[in-house]
């Protein structure tokens, strides 16, 4: 299925130790609501009736005015729409219009049970709260048709603690469909640098106790082993996040990139990207996306990934493949 990443907008509210978007001057220049409709459209055109995924992020998306009009749109084309959300800005009217909307799932990140390790993660208080009544306005409504709501919980020093408990009490509630964990890489918009976790600035992060860390993705393990499907990360990610905070730099073996042409992201500046880690393909707003794609830049990136097999941390996180990583064998 092919999958397109949205990031409409790079504001947020919030500041988070594992992303600095916030710490630098917002950028001018953002695509319109008008602008990314149209984009919407070009892939409508694409798909052609096709079977397509369309995730919306940031930032956060619901920092965009006109975002739900957005997800309408692609729903009407029969796209599957996600949402990930910190879950800051959804009130009781809010939710009911995402209702409307016909969205199918909405992330929201949650990183403790408890408020205050989760807001000291997120950098403002009160953000548990917010997101803890963003689950209660969604699931509260009284129809069958609210998206799943899915929980994303980070792997990191300071969230260590709470992690079974966050994933017993998702378990056990029925207003959550799933979690799925994601180990702790290099806080997003930071110059890239292989040795980030040994950084002061971002060594709170970085699990010291590597026993400790092991210990918890045991107890992790034996909870997916016992059938808890709701748990969504598979087994053997969760074996590679062992070995990934025992060595970061050596655990992954030199394979090709699991990334493929069915994953597109573009950002708030209208860039259309592979792979942050690759430049841009183009831009929607010089090029429409369908003629993007069609592009010599389009297969020379296709190309530059096929050879890529750079220690990458994407393939620990959302692009993980079992055969991408060292179990030892």
């Amino acid at each position: 299925m092919k999958s397109y990443d949205l990031l409409l907008s790079k504001s947020c509210m919030l500041k988070c130790k594992m992303c600095h978007l916030w710490q630098h001057p917002e950028e001018r220049g953002e695509l319109s609501i008008n602008e990314w409709e149209t984009l919407i459209r070009d892939m409508i055109g694409i798909e052609n009736g096709n079977p397509a995924r369309l995730h919306f992020g940031g930032g956060e998306p619901f920092f965009k005015n006109g975002i739900v009009p957005l997800i309408k749109l692609a729903k009407s084309a029969g796209f599957e729409v996600r949402v990930t959300s910190n879950g800051y800005l959804i009130n009781d009217r809010l939710a009911s219009e995402i209702i409307d909307s016909g969205l199918d799932h909405i992330s929201f990140s949650l990183d403790s049970l408890q408020p205050e390790v989760h807001d000291s993660l997120r950098g403002v208080s009160g953000t548990h709260k917010r997101v803890m009544q963003a689950i209660d306005f969604l699931s509260g409504k009284k129809t069958t048709k609210i998206p799943t709501i899915g929980v994303n919980c980070l792997i990191s020093a300071i969230n260590l603690d709470g992690l079974i408990s966050m994933a017993e009490w998702v378990i056990h509630n029925d207003k959550v469909s799933g979690v799925i964990f994601q180990a702790v890489i290099q806080p997003f918009d930071t110059v890239p640098d292989d040795q980030w976790y040994r950084k002061d600035i971002f060594s709170g992060l970085w699990p010291k106790d590597i026993k400790k860390t092991q210990d918890v993705l045991d107890r992790l393990i034996d909870l997916k082993s016992k059938g808890n499907d709701k748990m969504s990360n598979p087994i053997d990610q969760l074996k590679a996040f062992k070995m990934y905070f025992s060595n970061p730099l050596e655990f992954i073996k030199k394979t090709a990139c699991p990334m493929d042409n069915t994953s597109l992201l573009v950002n708030w500046l209208g860039q259309v990207y592979f792979c942050g880690m690759l430049p841009d393909i183009g831009n929607i707003r010089e090029y429409p996306i369908g003629e993007i794609l069609l592009s010599k830049m389009f297969k020379d990136r296709q190309r530059e990934m096929g050879l890529c097999n750079r220690n990458c941390n994407n393939k620990v996180n959302c692009f993980f493949k079992k055969e991408s990583i060292n179990y030892g064998d």
